[in-house]
This record gives C-alpha cells, structure tokens and sequence, in this order.
C-alpha cells in the first residue's frame, strides 16, 4: 500500500533540505515535448522519456510548440492498464508552449503521462543516490600560513553519502592551478561514505601551490578545488672566511677576529630570523664562557630580494683558554605555525697561543751599539701568523732598538736584539719594555717582556803609543807615534797635548789641533821636536787627550816608555816650502773625491848631505794617498803622510811630490817636516812649511743625458 500524498510530500521536502546542505552543484537535464512524445535530449530515448539525475538535479520540460506541437502536460503518475492517474508530486498546466521545471531532492524512479494523451505519452525520471567532499580549511590548511619545506601542513574534510549512497569512496590529490605538491596524502585513503578525512601536503621546492580534493566511487566523481598553500624557505651561507682567530690571553678574555654570513630568503617568511652559537661548541661551554657577537644585531629579516649580511666575531673567550682549533656551530632559527626550523653552519674558531722570553740585560758597546741577546718565541701549532718586535718603553731620548729579524714568520724562533742611544747619552740603567705583537687569522696579542739597558758614561782610552820608545838625534823631528782613542759612548773633539816635557822638546799633533771622534776607535800621531834640547834619556813624558761631555771635563794620558835624544854626529841648514795644487787646473781648489790634489816639497841643502831624510806631512781632515803617484810615500794615518826621501845632498831645488783624493771637507791645510834620523839642523824651522790653505767642494752629480758641471 502507498504512502498517502501529503507523507509523501512531507518526507520529500525534508529530503530536499538535507541534501542541499551538503549536495554538489546541482545540474538540469532537458527533455523535449512535442507532438505526443516525451524526448531526453540527453539519453535520446522518447515515450518514454529516460532521464537519469543525481538527487539535487533538475529536469526541465520544454514545448516546441507551435502548429505542430500540440497541447500537453507533465505529470507525476502512472498508467496502469493503460489508465493514467496522477500521485501529486508534480504537475505542469496544460499548455502548447514554454516551460516546466522540476527539482528531484530524493532518490527514486518517478513516472509521468501527459494528461490530453495518457499512456501514449510517457516518460520516467531516475534519481540516483549521491556523496559530496568538502575541506573545511582550504587556504593554508590547519596551519593557517605558509611553512617551510620541512614541515607539512594538514587539510581536514568529510565526506557525507546523500539519498541511501553507501559505495566505498577512494580520496586523492589531483592537480590544479599549480604542480600536485609531493607529499600530498589523503587519510583514510578509501571508506565508505560518511566519514572525515585528512589531507597531509607539504612541498621540498618553496613556491605556492593549489590543488583539488577528488573523491570517486559508485560511479561518481566529485573534488573540491582550490586547496591553497606557500612553501617558503630562508638559508645561512658558509662563513666567509670560514675561520676565526683568537689569542689565548694567560689572564684576560679576549676577542676573536670577524667573519661574515649571509641570510637568505625565498617567499615571504612568516617570522624573523635569529642568529646564535651553540654554547656547548664554545671555549667554556654554557658555563659563563665565550659567546658569539652579531653586526648588526639581530632579529633579521631577509627577502627574496635583499639578503642580509653580519658580521660574526666571538667574544670573551675565558683566560687561559687552551690553544687548539674549535668546532663552533652557527644557528639560524625562524619558525611558522607549523613550528621552528634551525640551519647551521659550522665556523672553525682558532684559539692561538705565543710566549716570548728575553734574556735580563744588554750593555751599549762600541759605536754605542749594546751587545746582542737572543729572545726566544714559541707558538702553539695552529699559530699560522706572525710576530712583530719592538722596544715601546724606556729607551733614552733617541734610543732605538734592532731585532734580527724583526718580525718573525715562524715559530719556534730565536731572533736577536741591540739597542743602540746617542753618543754621550748619560749613564743610566733603564728598563725596556720589548712588545711582541702575534698577528693571526686576522687578529693580535701583545705580551710585554723587560730588558735591563746599562749605557755607561761617556768616557774614552788611550792605547799604548806606537813606538813607546822614541830615539831621536837633537835639532830634528822623531818619526811619527801614534795613540789609539777608544770611545765608549762618546762623540766630540778631544783636544790632544804633551805632558812632562823636557826643555826645547815639543809636540806637534796629526791632526794638528783636535781629534774628531764619532764614536769609532780613531788614532792620531805625535812628532816629538828637539830643538836645542839637552841630550838625554828621559821618561815619564806623557801624551795626553782631553773633552768635556754634557759639562763634565774627561781627561786619560798614557806616558813614553822612553824619549832618547842624542847629539847629532853633524848638522846642515834645511829650507823647505810646501805647495798644494790642482794637477789640472794649478789653483788651490779641488772637488772633493779628486784624485789629482798633488802636494809639493822643495827642499834646499847649505851644509852637508842630510842622510836617510823622512818628509812627514799632516792634513787638518781626511785624505786618501794616490799610492801611484809616489812609491816612496805611506799613510799613517787617516791625515798623516809619510815619504821616504833618502839622501838631500848639498844642492838647492829638490822636488818632492805625491798626490792625494780629498775627502769631504770645506777645505783642508796642509803642513809638513823634514827630518834625518842622524843629521841635526841648524835651523831647524827651515825644515817645516805650511802650504796655503785648500778649499774643496763638493763633486758634482752626473746626471743621464746631462753633461755635468761645476757649481
């Protein structure tokens, strides 16, 4: 028995209501009404008509009309027996042209006849159960934003059977306005209809994507497209450079030189970018120990198109911190909704170590310079840089000090250090301070030492004259003595005389008046002149040398072991001048270094032959002897010339020369003797000249191309 008109009607609006909460998008099918026909236009199929539809569906009635249409209706009911009755569910007007739509909410089969025509004219619509899929968080799913490549985001769904559906239903992922991302999971992946499901996705390649959710079974297919979500993603390059340096300090903390990485980005990212060093990968761990310093400080925020680079350097590495070579990892941490992701990188920290030690005491010596100590480096076995000496406290004014070699390459090493000060600097016995700089990796320490610097006073010696025992006859000159003046720490004119000197013996000094001494052992001569003096045998005559440094008089003498005057056996009459002249141009100008300054004697003899006769001639600055110019002659001295003369017979016009290269002078003067072992002079001031005076200028420079010429 059926169910009565007005159930019928009430359970099919209730049906309507439920499936359009949850249907998918509805269709309409078309059938034609023509001349005593019912046409699906889709299934082709006419009295009757079968339109098959999915519950939600709409079937539309459409008159041709027209002469040739006729009158008609749609009408829900059956014709038995070929007797035709309606059952109230739809009815059309009776018409001969326009429209008539009806929407089927419930599934089932529902015939109809045309009320003019009944059984002639028929047709059945077949309504079919459904499903639908729906996600219920389609932009970004439950994380609600964009995640990075590691993490996945969840999409949550249902899938709910309409009108009796009950065939299993498979999920999957299926592209859409974008690549299908990998992983994307629906779970379950197949259940009967009526349950919730989960799509896992997420993407290895940052970029947006789109996608649908595919549901099918009994024969249908339905999706819900545009399942949204981004995959960003930033990074931190390697360090460049990939190491840094730091000094281990024996009683501070110290700072390592910097390095630099760069953040990236791909996308916008949700969140900033934090940087840090894993405490426990540092010189004393997280226990108060080295941490790392970022410039600019953090948080950071890098984009596509403007990476951002810091500056890392490590700070307060502990005292003492053992010298080795340490793994320190480089944090990068951001995060999304989906939680935080941290990269690293690793940076090698270098921890390096020197030691110097300097031996306690060095003295100044010759030429103020001290003698040499040896200092003495080490290094730990990462140490790759190098070490800088220098003297930075204590040297007196103008001190300096030298090491050999200054900066030293490679450790172990022993290099060699002097001082040296000024001359006449007065006595002390400063400390220095010697800094070692180590320079490593980009970075430097000092470490300080003491040095002990005795300078002694300004003093000199005299060595023993060169011969101590001088024989000479009486009425002559004694050959040439020479003394030895040793400086220490000394620079200055000492003024050089004779002391104890018997009656008619005096001294005459090469150089004539004073020594230059500059700080180098230097010597000067003595000629002894007896001039009516008695002969004798004498001692304790001295020579003496005398200069006053920084206002305090320095006075040596060192004493003849024996001046021997004896009587000549005879005695002539000498007369000598003396002449110095340019060999080229004959004028009493010369350029220093020029080798053609030639000094002349002429000597007349009145009385007997003057035997064995010595020409000694002295220069009030340094010469050079032209040895070529005259075999006869030697240098004694830097301003003293000797030259063997032989015998002067009794004769007039003798000649006498020898030539010399001026050192650099204004001008120099040039005196001489003439001397014999065994013959007195009458007149023994006849035998010394003195030649006018010699003015010297400097060479002049040869320049390439130029030709040149005198001042």
């Amino acid at each position: 028995m059926g169910l009565s008109l007005g159930l019928r009607k009430l359970l099919f609006v209730s049906a309507v209501l439920c499936v359009s909460a949850s249907s998918a998008t509805a269709a309409t099918k078309h059938v034609q009404v023509g001349e005593i026909f019912f046409k699906d236009i889709e299934s082709n199929t006419i009295n009757p008509a079968i339109t098959t539809i999915n519950v939600g569906d709409t079937v539309e009635w459409d008159w041709i009309g027209g002469t040739t249409g006729g009158t008609h209706s749609t009408t829900s009911g059956s014709c038995p027996g070929g007797i035709c009755s309606p059952d109230g569910i739809w009815g059309s007007p009776v018409q001969f042209e326009g429209s008539f739509s009806y929407t089927f909410n419930t599934a089932g089969t529902f015939t109809y006849y045309c009320i003019p025509h009944g059984s002639e004219m028929t047709g059945t619509v077949i309504v079919t159960s459904d499903f639908t899929v729906s996600i219920s968080d389609p932009t970004g799913g439950n994380v609600g934003g964009p995640i990075f490549p590691s993490q996945e985001t969840m999409f949550d769904g249902n899938v709910v059977a309409t009108s009796g559906f009950n065939n299993p239903i498979s999920l999957s992922c299926q592209p859409g306005a974008t690549a299908l991302p990998s992983p994307c999971s629906p779970s379950p992946a197949s259940a009967p209809p009526g349950f919730s499901f989960t799509i896992t996705a997420g993407a290895n390649t940052p970029g947006h994507y789109s996608f649908a959710a595919q549901g099918t079974g009994g024969g249908l297919t339905h999706s819900f497209p545009n399942l949204n979500f981004d995959v960003v993603d930033f990074g931190i390059a390697a360090p460049s450079p990939s190491s840094v340096t730091a000094f281990s300090q024996p009683a501070s903390t110290s700072t390592s030189s910097s390095t630099t990485v760069t953040l990236t980005a791909v996308g916008s990212l949700p969140d900033l970018v934090t940087l840090a060093c894993e405490p426990n990968t540092l010189p004393g761990g997280s226990m108060g120990g080295a941490s790392c310093n970022f410039a600019p400080p953090g948080p950071y925020s890098p984009t596509a198109s403007v990476p951002i680079t810091v500056s890392v350097s490590i700070i307060n590495v502990p005292a003492a911190t053992p010298a080795q070579d340490y793994n320190v990892l480089l944090d990068a941490f951001s995060d999304t909704n989906a939680g935080g992701v941290t990269k690293t990188q690793p940076l090698t920290l270098q921890v390096v170590q020197f030691a110097a030690f300097t031996p306690g005491t060095i003295t100044i010596g010759a030429g103020n310079i001290s003698n040499a100590a040896t200092t003495h480096f080490t290094g730990s076995a990462n140490f790759t840089g190098s070490v800088a000496l220098a003297c930075t406290a204590g040297l007196p004014p103008g001190g300096a000090c030298s090491f050999s070699p200054a900066i030293v390459s490679s450790l172990p090493s022993s290099p060699s250090v002097t001082a040296s000060v000024p001359f006449n600097t007065p006595v002390q016995s400063p400390t220095l301070t010697v800094t070692a700089t180590g320079n490593s990796g980009g970075t430097s320490a000092m470490q300080t030492q003491s040095l002990t610097l005795n300078v002694p006073a300004p003093d000199f010696s005299l060595g023993t004259p060169s011969p101590a025992t001088v024989n000479m006859v009486n009425n002559s000159f004694s050959q040439p003595v020479t003394v030895l003046l040793t400086p220490t720490n000394l620079a200055g004119t000492v003024t050089p005389s004779c002391g104890s000197l018997p009656t008619g013996v005096s001294c005459i000094f090469s150089p004539p008046t004073f020594v230059n001494v500059k700080g180098q052992p230097t010597s000067f001569g003595v000629i002894f002149a007896a001039n009516g003096a008695t002969a004798s045998s004498y001692a304790g005559i001295t020579i003496n040398a005398d200069v006053t440094i920084n206002g305090t008089p320095i006075s040596h003498n060192v004493a003849l072991t024996q001046l021997n005057i004896t009587t000549p056996g005879t005695s002539t009459t000498i007369t000598s001048s003396l002449a110095a002249v340019n060999s080229v141009t004959n004028a009493a100008l010369i350029n220093v270094g020029d080798p053609n300054l030639t000094v002349t004697a002429s000597v007349d003899n009145s009385g007997s032959t003057y035997s064995a006769a010595v020409w000694q001639v002295n220069f009030t600055n340094p010469v050079i002897l032209v040895a070529s110019s005259n075999p006869n002659c030697s240098q004694l001295l830097p301003t003293a010339i000797s030259c063997n003369l032989g015998d002067i017979l009794v004769s007039t016009g003798n000649h006498y020369s020898f030539k010399v290269l001026p050192l650099f002078a204004r001008s120099v003067v040039i005196t001489s003797v003439v001397t014999s072992p065994t013959v007195g002079s009458i007149n023994l001031t006849g035998n010394s000249a003195t030649a006018p005076t010699v003015q010297l200028r400097p060479r002049p420079l040869t320049r390439k191309g130029l030709v040149p010429k005198m001042p």
